[in-house]
């Protein structure tokens, strides 16, 4: 199973996640250059195209109001002047594109082509987010045929004149919502225009995903050119798109969109790396975004482990537990490094049934320990791992699993230190790095942290701020969360990047929302809310892990060298 594509992800409102975040100073001159923005009038399309007219690219507003676009150009030549007062004249032109009518787009790139000029970057920005349900002019759901339809049409229009401009970029602008709300089976056309089977924000979703489908299909047959084909999550911005808050959700949305926002200024970013930016050509990106689906990698495809060693934290339940059966299953030695011996070997007793079910042709008794871990405590954790290191075993996988849920209340570990902070992030550092001489004597092996695509817009935006750490005041129980899942992601890069000359296969992964129990444990609110989005969103654990599994076990990790990556799962309908 390959997996589908790699997309440069880029978050510019956290420092931390690169050790040079890229800024509007870093755009290269950009002059010669022509690039195409669609919805380039306002929010991220506008802050966008001030930012490439402003570098020396002569920038074509593709909108589908001319006196908005005429208005929008005068604004940026003025914002360029002041800016960037060192600047030429800004080169600014309006075409007409309406992305609601296909026959209208397919006019509106030929228009372009017709001016004989070359193109090197289309930033396929426009699109409608969570309207209410209604029809394009070609008789598709609106927010599918704008978001996806429109910029198909426009951009394969446009493909020829790509290639002849290369090197040349086409970024396209999807959203984080495709993960959770596109439909889990993928996109069934036949219900497209069923307004009775989807909801404003599934229809979005759906959309979403369909832009990442178009990017990963699209840069797979340009893989022999010099086209740069990527997508991209801006983050949550506060754009237009956010004020009409007429409906409930729609007022939520707003809400949700000033609370955490960024500027589009800050939004844009992400599509100014992408479509800017030399380490684009030089694929030395700052972050890599797997997309993955699981339903390609099965436990029927997990190779014979006999042999293998594995520890897994948190392995007596949810994920913890479905990662041990399946390895086990397969012949491995598996240690459930677990606080509780406890409930450790009630998880001991209720595998080995599981196996012996599931599994009929392993040859012998599946192989389980415990292995006493509490990461709470650093020096118990490092015990633990001094403790494994005794048996003399050799350590071919390590899945750091374990973790402190986003509503659990925040408390101070043994060290002092934040909780979730301590046990997401500081217990498996220390676990891992103690365990890091045996894992790399043991290789191939590989290394597999549980992140969460909360550490995205939830994290600080300035990164991780240790003075603060312990500052319940200035943080939230969902902010300290996304903070230690960040943490997560970059100790993985680091960790890669400092392996990068051992078989030892760091990589990370979102395995989706896995409910502990979809009841809740008490009757406050939290625990309501908690219920209610799982049991709209949730996977189940044996589904959700073989992200890690695959991560653990699949051959393709070693033939593709797969290191530093955060494997994302998406509907298992995702490849064209």
């Amino acid at each position: 199973m390959k997996p589908l594509s790699q997309f440069a992800f880029w978050k510019p409102s956290s420092s931390a996640t690169s050790t040079t975040p890229f800024s509007h100073d870093q755009i290269p001159d950009l002059t010669g250059k022509i690039a195409i923005v669609t919805g380039a009038n306002s929010g991220l399309g506008y802050a966008t195209t001030v930012a490439l007219a402003a570098h020396g690219a002569h920038v074509f507003l593709a909108c589908r109001h001319q006196g908005r676009a005429q208005e929008a150009i005068r604004r940026a030549q003025d914002e360029i002047k002041s800016t960037y007062p060192s600047s030429s004249s800004p080169k600014m032109e309006f075409l007409e594109l309406d992305l609601n009518d296909l026959r209208k787009t397919r006019e509106s790139a030929k228009e372009f082509l017709e001016k004989g000029l070359p193109l090197h970057i289309l930033v396929n920005n426009s699109g409608l987010m969570m309207v209410p349900f209604g029809l394009s002019a070609d008789g598709v759901e609106s927010q599918f045929a704008v978001n996806h339809m429109g910029h198909f049409v426009f951009t394969t229009t446009l493909l020829g004149r790509i290639k002849e401009s290369q090197p040349s970029r086409i970024i396209t602008i999807s959203s984080i919502a495709h993960q959770n709300f596109a439909p889990r089976v993928g996109i069934d056309f036949n219900t497209l225009n069923d307004p009775k089977k989807t909801t404003d924000i599934s229809r979005y979703g759906r959309s979403k995903l369909a832009n990442v489908l178009f990017t990963l299909a699209l840069a797979r047959r340009l893989a022999n050119n010099r086209v740069y084909v990527n997508a991209a999550h801006p983050g949550i911005v506060t754009t237009s798109q956010g004020q009409q808050h007429v409906t409930l959700l729609e007022k939520v949305n707003f809400a949700l969109r000033k609370a955490v926002g960024s500027t589009a200024d800050q939004g844009a970013l992400s599509q100014l790396y992408l479509a800017t930016s030399l380490d684009i050509e030089k694929q030395d990106l700052a972050f890599w975004k797997t997309y993955f689906t699981p339903d390609r990698y099965s436990v029927a495809q997990i190779p014979d482990l006999a042999g293998k060693v594995a520890i897994v934290t948190g392995a007596n339940t949810g994920l913890g537990y479905a990662t041990t059966v399946a390895l086990a299953g397969r012949g491995a030695h598996v240690f459930l490094a677990c606080r509780s011996q406890k409930r450790a070997l009630a998880a001991i007793d209720s595998a080995m049934r599981e196996i012996r079910s599931k599994y009929p042709l392993l040859t012998g008794e599946p192989k389980l320990e415990f292995l006493e871990l509490d990461l709470m405590d650093l020096n118990k954790t490092k015990q633990a791992a001094k403790e494994f290191l005794k048996t003399g075993l050799p350590l071919h996988i390590l899945v750091n699993n374990a973790g402190i849920q986003v509503l659990v209340p925040s408390e101070l570990s043994v060290d002092g230190i934040e909780s979730k902070f301590a046990v997401n992030h500081m217990g498996h550092f220390v676990f891992t790095t103690t365990l890091l001489d045996r894992l790399k004597a043991s290789a191939p092996s590989r290394i597999v942290s549980i992140s969460s695509i909360a550490h995205e817009p939830f994290a600080p935006r300035d990164g991780i701020d240790f003075e603060t750490l312990n500052d319940f005041n200035s943080s939230t129980e969902l902010s300290r969360y996304g903070r230690s899942k960040l943490a997560n992601v970059l100790f993985t890069k680091a960790l890669a990047r400092r392996l990068v000359d051992d078989r030892v296969y760091v990589n990370a992964c979102h395995p989706g929302f896995i409910p502990k129990s979809l009841t809740p444990e008490d009757d406050s609110w939290k625990e309501w809310f908690d219920c209610i989005v799982k049991r709209a969103v949730a996977t189940l654990a044996e589904d959700a892990a073989l992200s890690q599994l695959y991560l653990a076990t699949s051959p393709e990790v070693e033939e593709q060298d797969l290191r530093g990556r955060y494997f994302i799962p998406v509907a298992n309908e995702i490849e064209p």
